[in-house]
């Protein structure tokens, strides 16, 4: 079974190499294909990789760049990853065991690195189903059919792209599954923005998303929650975390 990893980016150099290098480790032998979704907006430098490829989409929302790579894709099973996020060794068994079994949708559990007594508890509520389940940082799978038939991200959402894809799904199908392997999630926002700030920020878009506010006013909300007025991005490279070359 083929597997297309598709990953959504913009200046994210640092996290990229980081993640490509754990993956192409880990990927010997296995029937995976790995694309990047890179913003022509990215301003960083674009990684140059033999192991990966890399597509220049015209987009800078993540919903957009997600379904351009899956565009290109080969795979059987897409899988959409975060260039902050680090799967566990075990991906593709755990993938492949969970279509095995009937999923044609799901996604990983996930703790924080590094990681605090607080983080420990939004570690522990991604392993378990309900509202808030699927969206963040988790890693969606899914089986090609259903993507098509889902008709792919809603490019129309700014923000909570996921959210809403999980959304779509439950009303559609309803049957997924949450992988209890955990990826490991950077949890430098939380360190530079505060564990409260963050969580209230994501509390009050959920919050936005489920009163069906268009995603244009939850993303101006949130960035002016975290970040003030102006989104900034940070090249910051945490050499400790895991899968770091």
């Amino acid at each position: 079974m083929m597997l297309s990893i598709i990953i959504p980016s913009y200046n994210e150099y640092a996290c990229l190499l980081r993640l490509i290098s754990y993956l192409h480790r880990i990927n010997t032998g296995l029937p995976v294909e790995v694309i990047i979704a890179l913003s022509t907006f990215n301003t960083d430098e674009t990684p140059s990789l033999e192991f990966c490829k890399i597509v220049h989409t015209p987009y800078h929302n993540r919903g957009a760049q997600m379904n351009y790579g899956a565009a290109m894709a080969k795979g059987d099973i897409f899988m959409f990853l975060h260039a902050d996020v680090i799967p566990p060794e075990s991906y593709y068994e755990d993938i492949c065991l969970a279509v095995d079994q009937g999923f044609l949708f799901g996604f990983f559990s996930y703790s924080f690195h590094p990681t605090s007594p607080l983080l420990k508890i939004n570690s522990f509520f991604t392993k378990h189903k309900g509202i808030f389940a699927g969206g963040g940082d988790q890693i969606h799978f899914m089986n090609r059919e259903l993507y098509v038939k889902m008709g792919g991200y809603d490019e129309n959402w700014a923000i909570m792209e996921d959210f809403e894809f999980v959304r779509r799904f439950k009303a559609f199908h309803g049957k997924y599954t949450i992988v209890k392997n955990y990826a490991v999630v950077s949890s430098r926002k939380y360190s530079e923005k505060s564990w409260f700030r963050v969580n209230l920020a994501n509390f009050v878009a959920f919050s936005l998303f489920l009163c069906n506010v268009d995603s244009v006013t939850i993303r101006k909300v949130y960035h002016r929650m975290l970040y003030g007025c102006f989104y900034k991005t940070s090249n910051h490279k945490d050499s400790s975390f895991p899968g770091s070359p």
